[in-house]
């Protein structure tokens, strides 16, 4: 392969970790945006279904996203070995990716995935389970 098939699957698979992080940011803003809306206290039929809903959703977003990050570090380590190799057709991106492979790219994105998905996971299982009715507000 060479190191243009390289990068260029690299920011296939970059676009890919980009759709995960919209929809993950997607869901929380309905999720979250649905329980304000929401103007009674869920039942704890909703709140049980509304969490086993929440955690399957973000066992398979974590789980693709990981995924793909593992991915990710492959093709850097690929392409910090075709820079090595001494290839002809060397370009400066390539390069940033062998710096970014250097720097451990794959492990801090792979620490901050599972930050957020930790997180976000506590945050909505809080919100789930304090879910209250507001008081009325005077006019």
């Amino acid at each position: 392969m060479t190191i243009y098939e390289l990068v260029d699957i690299a920011l296939k698979i970059s676009n890919r970790i980009d759709l995960q992080w919209g929809l993950f940011i997607s869901v929380h803003a309905a999720f979250l945006g649905a329980i304000v809306y929401i103007d009674r206290p869920l039942s704890r039929l909703e709140k049980l279904v509304a969490l086993i809903m929440y955690f399957g959703f973000a066992a398979i977003n974590y789980n693709q996203m990981d995924v793909q990050i593992q991915l990710l570090g492959a093709v850097y380590q690929d392409i910090v070995l075709a820079i090595q190799q001494g290839g002809s057709d060397v370009l400066n991106i390539a390069q940033r990716f062998s710096v970014e492979a250097d720097m451990g790219r794959e492990t801090i994105s792979r620490r901050v995935v599972v930050a957020a998905h930790l997180l976000m996971s506590i945050i909505v299982l809080l919100s789930v389970i304090f879910d209250s009715k507001l008081p009325k507000r005077k006019e």
